[in-house]
C-alpha cells in the first residue's frame, strides 16, 4: 500500500500554522487569530514597526515567529505590551501570556545593510489552548479524488508554504479525507489506501474486507519490501517552506491485521522526500523517511 510520495523540490501535520488575513500599513500591521493560529504575510519598514495581535484567550500562552530576511537580518528583539506589562523577547521563537484580548508588539528594524525584501511570514499559535471535547464523534471518511484540494486545504491546511505540480499514484477511491481520528492520535487529514477508503470505517470483522483496484505497484516500494507491489496509491508534490523547519504525523494502518501476519501477504508504507542536500536510494535521489512495516498494528510517528 502506497501511502504518500512526497516529491521535495524543497517543502511539505503539519503542518501546522495556517494562513489568515492580512492587513499591512507602512509600519502598522493587525493580525486577528483564528481560532488558535494564524500566518500572515507582513510588510515591515526600517525603524520602529508595530504588530497589534488580536483574538487572544487572556490567561493562555502564545508564542509567535517571524521568518524571511528581514526577520534574520534585522530583528534582535521584540517588545510584547501586554495590558499593564512590559515583556521584551528575543529567539527564534518568542512567548507569552495573554492578559487582554489583545497585545501590541514593537519591532525595531535596523539593518546594516540594504534589504530588498522587508516582507516577512508572522506566525502566532496558542501553546496551551486545548481542544474542546468531543461527545459522540465517531472517525468517519469522504472520498475525494481532487489530490490539489487535499494537498493545499486539508493537508497544509492554507497558505503555508508554496505547493505545485501535485499528481496522484494509483485509484481515485484510494483517496479522501477522514474526521475524528483521535484514536489513531491524528483528529483530521488525509487517507490514503490501496483499496477503498471507505472500507477504513470498519467494522473490521472480516478477513476479506479489502478490494482489489487492479492498479500496478511502485518501484521504491518494491525496493523497500523486497516484493513485487499490487495497488500502489499516493500523491506527489513539490513544495518550498516559509519556515525553518517543518513537522510530518502520519499513520500507517493494515486492514490484513492480524489475519495475514507472517503470511505471504503484506503492506507497506514509504514517505518520500527529495530536494536540496538530499541523497537517498530511492527515485530521483529520494529519501525515504518513515519506517518500513509489514503487516502490523496501526503506527504513528512524528518527524522534523
Amino acid at each position: 500500500m502506497r501511502q504518500t510520495m512526497t516529491r521535495y523540490s524543497l517543502f511539505f501535520s503539519f503542518v501546522f500554522l495556517c494562513y489568515s488575513g492580512i492587513q499591512a500599513q507602512s509600519g502598522l500591521n493587525k493580525v486577528v487569530m483564528s481560532e488558535t493560529t494564524s500566518r500572515d504575510y507582513l510588510t515591515m519598514v526600517s525603524g520602529m514597526n508595530e504588530i497589534q495581535l488580536c483574538g487572544l484567550t487572556p490567561g493562555e500562552t502564545y508564542g509567535f515567529m517571524m521568518n524571511g530576511q528581514v526577520a534574520s537580518s534585522c530583528i534582535d528583539e521584540i517588545t510584547v505590551i501586554n495590558g499593564g506589562f512590559v515583556q521584551v523577547t528575543s529567539g527564534s521563537i518568542h512567548k507569552f501570556k495573554a492578559v487582554e484580548s489583545c497585545v501590541t508588539l514593537q519591532i525595531d528594524v535596523q539593518c546594516g545593510k540594504t534589504i530588498q525584501d522587508m516582507n516577512t511570514w508572522f506566525s502566532a499559535f496558542c501553546m496551551s489552548c486545548k481542544a474542546p471535547p468531543k461527545v459522540n464523534d465517531r472517525y468517519s471518511v469522504s472520498p475525494n479524488s481532487d489530490a490539489e484540494y487535499l494537498i493545499k486545504e486539508v493537508f497544509i491546511g492554507g497558505g503555508c508554504f508554496d505547493v505545485t505540480n501535485v499528481t496522484t499514484i494509483g485509484a481515485s477511491a484510494g483517496l479522501g479525507e477522514f474526521e475524528d481520528g483521535g484514536p489513531i492520535g491524528i483528529e483530521s487529514g488525509v487517507i490514503m489506501a490501496s483499496g477503498n477508503v471507505t472500507t477504513s470505517q470498519g467494522p473490521n470483522n472480516s478477513g476479506s474486507a479489502g478490494s482489489s483496484m487492479g492498479q500496478p505497484g511502485d518501484p521504491d516500494l518494491n525496493l523497500i519490501s523486497g516484493q513485487t507491489t499490487f495497488d500502489a496509491t499516493g500523491i506527489e508534490f513539490d513544495f518550498q517552506p516559509t519556515i525553518p523547519y517543518i513537522e510530518f504525523r502520519y499513520a500507517f494502518a493494515s486492514e490484513e491485521y492480524p489475519e495475514y501476519v507472517c503470511a505471504s501477504f503484506n503492506d507497506v508504507f514509504g514517505f518520500f522526500v527529495n530536494g536540496p542536500g538530499i541523497s537517498g536510494a530511492f527515485s530521483n535521489n529520494s529519501d525515504n523517511i518513515a519506517l518500513g512495516f509489514q503487516a502490523l498494528s496501526s503506527r504513528s510517528g512524528s518527524i522534523l
